[in-house]
């Protein structure tokens, strides 16, 4: 399975610590896989010097990083990602609710609530309401609160600053007549204690990952009412949907199961009677049928990729991608070998290099005869310097070289009012609803802009050809 090389980057935790080098030593993998390597790079550092030479990429981790990642590999490269899922429970009518109880706690607080599969609600039947939190809050009060040192600790401190700062501004904005226990932080200890936090399910619940010792109850009244969790207005839920664990009866929850029925809307992979760690097996796929919580993305050019959301099990992926069974290759092969593929990755370096943070996206068209490059903000000495560098490469057939340099403030207004006419604006939106080659930067913007102008196009040619007619 690792043909060449495997890279393994750590997180920052695992860098810190040196756990991930201890682990490698102990395993003696440098013997019996040499092929395997760790790095302790900084991220950003690691992605420039492996990710755009790689053939396969691992991730996990936000999807604003997910979609960096994405702009970066090459053309029929293949990423696998892991994100964050929702994993709700949702405890109904004939609930064993002293078994519902504990699971609820275990998944909750499972390693102090720093965990992907913990819950980040759980719904209750109002009828069954009070004796689910009678139960549920004696389970949290036998939680044990320490340090690292002490071993038989179930929650211990929060290691990210930032996670302390979120959850205090959770306690902050909390009505304290809601919070049933705990509530309160050492900030010196960098302890949250077990908070549990009720309130009647609303438009208003959380969808937020708590990835701490915090957790929502929401009580609800009839089946359906849970659909205004699972189908909030801003598609919270749905974009980063992955397991549902159910304790009893829901119909609506039933009828949803995106296993059992795969062409309804579904909310989720359906656990019956158990949480997520009672589910999770290493050697199967895991994960959820939404790009948020876990999927597969395929490169077909620099500006086009084809996806799918599915559990993963990368052993599998990985067979499946060398076998050619996940997607239809679709990369243009004429393109690969024109007479403008040697200026590619030298054109790609020169805007990396002269525009840094600054770059939006940049891109070839007509050819290779013009360049189009979008920036945050105006920045004289990177332009000049860009077009000092540009004026260096050599184009066969290609005597002046235009470069067309924009704001993305400029680049989304013109994408929003198409209608006024100027030669500036005409060469813009010519630009982008073009063929396009060696794209770099934010490739997932690229491709918004890209369609919501030709959308713009499409409907301004409709209502000509309709007045035309009238």
């Amino acid at each position: 399975m690792v043909k060449q090389k495997l890279i393994i980057k750590p997180n920052q935790l695992m860098r810190d610590k040196n756990i991930f080098e201890q682990l490698y030593d102990a395993l003696n993998i440098r013997k019996l896989f040499p092929n395997i390597e760790t790095v302790n790079f900084e991220t950003q550092k690691f992605i420039d010097q492996y990710v755009p030479d790689s053939d396969i990429v691992v991730f996990t981790g936000y999807n604003k990083n997910r979609d960096k990642i994405l702009s970066l590999i090459k053309p029929g490269s293949l990423l696998i990602y892991n994100g964050s899922g929702h994993n709700p429970i949702v405890v109904g009518r004939n609930a064993n609710i002293e078994k519902a109880a504990k699971d609820a706690c275990y998944a909750k607080f499972f390693n102090s609530g720093q965990d992907c599969a913990g819950p980040d609600a759980i719904l209750v039947q109002e009828e069954i309401f009070e004796e689910f939190m009678e139960k549920y809050l004696f389970e949290v009060s036998q939680l044990k609160v320490g340090g690292y040192d002490d071993e038989e600790a179930d929650v211990g401190p929060i290691t990210r600053k930032g996670e302390l700062q979120k959850f205090l501004a959770f306690l902050f904005e909390a009505d304290p007549e809601k919070i049933k226990c705990g509530g309160t932080i050492d900030m010196n200890k960098k302890i949250v204690q077990p908070t549990v936090i009720c309130d009647k399910l609303s438009e208003s619940s959380n969808l937020e990952e708590v990835f701490g010792p915090i957790s929502f109850v929401y009580s609800y009244k009839n089946d359906n009412d849970v659909s205004i969790y699972f189908n909030d207005k801003n598609g919270t839920y749905q974009r980063n949907k992955m397991y549902v664990s159910l304790y009893g009866n829901n119909e609506y929850v039933e009828q949803r199961d995106d296993i059992i029925h795969p062409k309804n809307a579904g909310i989720g992979i359906v656990l019956y009677d158990k949480n997520v760690h009672d589910h999770e097996e290493g050697g199967q796929a895991y994960g959820g049928y939404s790009l948020g919580a876990s999927g597969i993305f395929f490169k077909n050019d620099e500006t086009n990729y084809q996806s799918k959301a599915l559990p993963i099990y990368v052993p599998e992926i990985v067979a499946l991608h060398s076998e050619q069974k996940l997607f239809a290759a679709k990369i243009n092969s004429k393109a690969k070998k024109n007479k403008y593929s040697n200026i590619i990755e030298p054109f790609k370096a020169a805007t990396k290099q002269c525009f840094g943070e600054n770059l939006v996206f940049g891109f070839m068209f007509d050819n290779a005869s013009n360049i189009f490059v979008c920036v945050k903000e105006t920045n004289l000495k990177e332009e000049k310097m860009f077009e000092s560098q540009i004026t260096k490469l050599q184009i066969e057939d290609v005597l002046n070289l235009d470069i067309s340099i924009i704001l993305l403030s400029e680049l989304e207004s013109i994408a929003s009012n198409i209608c006024i006419k100027s030669s500036f604006n005409d060469t813009i939106i010519s630009a982008m609803a073009g063929a396009k080659s060696a794209a770099i930067g934010d490739m997932p913007l690229l491709s918004a802009l890209t369609s919501k102008i030709n959308k713009a196009l499409k409907d301004e040619t409709t209502n000509a050809q309709i007045r035309a007619g009238s």
